[in-house]
């Protein structure tokens, strides 16, 4: 959060330099500036506007307090834009972790698909189930993982490779990542069961504990936030019914933009990511 901080100042101290020293007014405060000098009626005559700018009444009393030179006329800009960031960052940061309050509500279903056929299907079902559902849906093109003859079953997850050393279980874009982990531990000797968790909520619980009885260790991955997403539903079911060692991978602190590869290594959660995590969890 600190150097988020840091560059949300430098980035705003460039802005405060580039707009209060080379920029030239802008026709709203242009505007507002003669309106204020008793000369508006010639910005009026000049180029036909009617409406009084709403940033004239606050530069009013802020020329009457500090001057109305350009930098003078421009601090009430930067205020604003500062506003406008923070509650930008506030909105951000609430969708970002909607899924929290989502999964929270009793009534709510979360279902995430992992590819194009699991996508139509589900999309489906959301049309014609009655009660309120929640698709989270990625941006970039998924891979195929689930068989030519799937069908969607609404509570239901599906093992894509059995396994017998740890349960992988992912959601959505990290499907196949963990598909692709899953290969890469075979070469060492680890033997990983990969389940494709389309409905966060509710979890199918029956599929949850037999591979974590079989296995003895669960990971969950997911491109969410690691707090009130599938690893905490996961956790919270194991806690409470058969305790199992689990480690969680999803996205730690705020998101970020950025092109999906990119991003999923960064935050631990492409293949390369995935199966180190792994091999440190098993310590293998």
């Amino acid at each position: 959060m600190p150097s988020a901080l840091y560059g949300l100042a430098l980035a705003v101290s460039i802005s405060v330099w580039f707009i209060a020293i080379r920029a030239p007014l802008w026709l709203d405060e242009t505007i507002s500036f003669f309106q204020i000098k008793g000369r508006f009626s010639e910005i009026m005559a000049r180029q036909g506007w009617p409406a009084v700018p709403v940033y004239s009444f606050i530069l009013w009393p802020w020329v009457r307090l500090v001057g109305s030179s350009e930098i003078a006329l421009r601090i009430p800009s930067v205020l604003a834009m500062l506003g406008a960031v923070y509650l930008l960052y506030r909105a951000a940061r609430q969708l970002f972790e909607r899924d929290v309050a989502l999964i929270a509500n009793g009534e709510v279903a979360v279902v995430q698909p992992a590819d194009e056929l699991e996508t139509k299907q589900v999309v489906a079902y959301a049309v014609e189930r009655q009660g309120p559902i929640y698709l989270r849906l990625t941006r970039q093109n998924l891979e195929p993982v689930c068989p030519p003859g799937y069908r969607f079953e609404f509570g239901r997850w599906l093992v894509l490779r059995p396994g017998n050393d740890v349960t992988l279980i992912a959601t959505g874009g990290t499907v196949f990542n963990a598909l692709e982990a899953a290969r890469r531990l075979e070469a060492d000797g680890i033997a990983a069961e990969v389940i494709n968790a389309a409905c966060i909520k509710p979890l199918d619980e029956d599929l949850l504990l037999g591979s974590a009885g079989k296995t003895g260790h669960v990971v969950t991955v997911e491109d969410h936030s690691i707090s009130g997403g599938l690893g905490g539903a996961v956790a919270e079911t194991l806690g409470e019914v058969m305790p199992t060692p689990m480690k969680r991978l999803a996205v730690q602190g705020f998101g970020e933009s950025g092109d999906a590869k990119s991003l999923y290594a960064k935050h631990g959660l492409d293949p390369v990511g995935i199966a180190a995590s792994v091999r440190k969890f098993l310590d293998r």
